[in-house]
């Protein structure tokens, strides 16, 4: 969505992205998304559904977190939009034939063990997909997964994110 909101409305002054490639999906997400889209969310009265079981969601996207960190965050764990789910695969080709408009400074994290979503190919390659940034930098954070914020290296993500808008932005 935040590339998305960058090449069409031309507002933002920088962006960041977290554990997001658009390419190199892994066949987990794959079929998490495909079962979510057409009976996860098929299901749902509400239009929003949890994209995996809460076992899974306490197990799979954290690496090197304390379990006092991953219990608060299942307890705040929210649901998905189903709308998203099911769009998303279509943003791709936009995405890919739009992002080179996003002029700004571009920042893509993710943790070093994080290949859940996308292969580190696909990773390594993201940087690529902001081909009209003159400033692109990625960073993959040593002993962090998926939820590279909830790590125990988490300080290291937190002084990642300083130091590059500190460095590309006034503050006051």
């Amino acid at each position: 969505m935040a590339e998305v909101e960058a090449y069409s409305y031309k507002d933002i002054d920088g962006l960041i992205l977290v554990s997001f490639a658009d390419q190199g999906f892994t066949p987990y997400i794959t079929e998490t998304e495909t079962h979510a889209a057409f009976q996860t969310c098929t299901e749902s009265a509400s239009g929003y559904a949890h994209l995996i079981s809460d076992e899974e969601f306490r197990t799979v996207p954290f690496y090197n977190t304390d379990p006092r960190v991953i219990e608060a965050t299942a307890a705040l764990r929210n649901t998905n939009p189903c709308g998203i789910i099911r769009s998303a695969p279509a943003t791709l080709v936009p995405d890919h034939a739009l992002a080179p408009q996003i002029k700004v400074p571009v920042l893509i994290v993710f943790g070093e063990n994080d290949q859940l979503v996308t292969s580190r190919q696909g990773q390594e390659e993201e940087e690529g997909v902001f081909s009209g940034s003159p400033d692109k930098k990625t960073v993959f954070i040593r002993d962090a997964g998926h939820f590279v914020m909830f790590s125990r290296t988490a300080e290291v993500f937190d002084a990642t994110l300083t130091e590059w808008l500190r460095s590309r932005f006034e503050t006051a």
